[in-house]
């Protein structure tokens, strides 16, 4: 039987390769607020850069990929702040009469409705995606932990057996 546990430096490196390790925790408090406001802020410029190639609703899928980010990187409640804060911000800045936000146009006030359902949908979907993969990451290393400890209780019962 070999000196080192099987597996157990391949494993290692798998985890220091997965992406998701290295993700900060979630956040709380009064740093979801910030990170949303950043993220929904850096969102809408990005946002007002591309509304002169794009047409007005195709910009509102920049609002998607900053509430997806802020799920997956940030947690569900940054998630869902970014969400509530780009219904707002697409609202305002891009949804007329702009710098406003009365919506004239009834079909456009369905389209922001169904965006924010979307964002949300999106957003709790993606944060609870990071959360199972946090679960798992704990568990597996619980697991190896587990398994490198029955590994050298059986060397060390065994050793015990032939000096003894």
């Amino acid at each position: 039987m070999p000196d080192n546990p099987p597996n157990v430096a391949s494993d290692r490196s798998i985890a220091s390769a997965d992406v998701w390790a290295r993700l900060p925790r979630p956040l709380t408090g009064a740093s979801v607020i910030a990170a949303a406001l950043t993220m929904t802020g850096a969102a809408t410029f990005l946002g007002v850069g591309l509304s002169r190639m794009l047409p007005q609703p195709s910009v509102s899928l920049v609002y998607l990929v900053a509430v997806v980010m802020a799920a997956v990187g940030l947690g569900v409640r940054t998630g869902l702040a970014v969400a509530f804060g780009s219904f707002l911000a697409y609202n305002f800045f891009f949804i007329p009469p702009v710098f406003s936000f009365t919506i004239a146009d009834p079909q456009e006030f369905f389209a922001l409705l169904v965006f924010l359902g979307v964002a949300l949908l999106t957003g709790s979907l993606a944060g609870r995606m990071r959360e199972v993969a946090d679960d798992a990451r704990r568990r597996a290393t619980a697991l190896q932990s587990l398994n490198e400890f029955a590994y050298s209780a059986t060397i060390w019962v065994r050793t015990a057996r032939q000096s003894g």
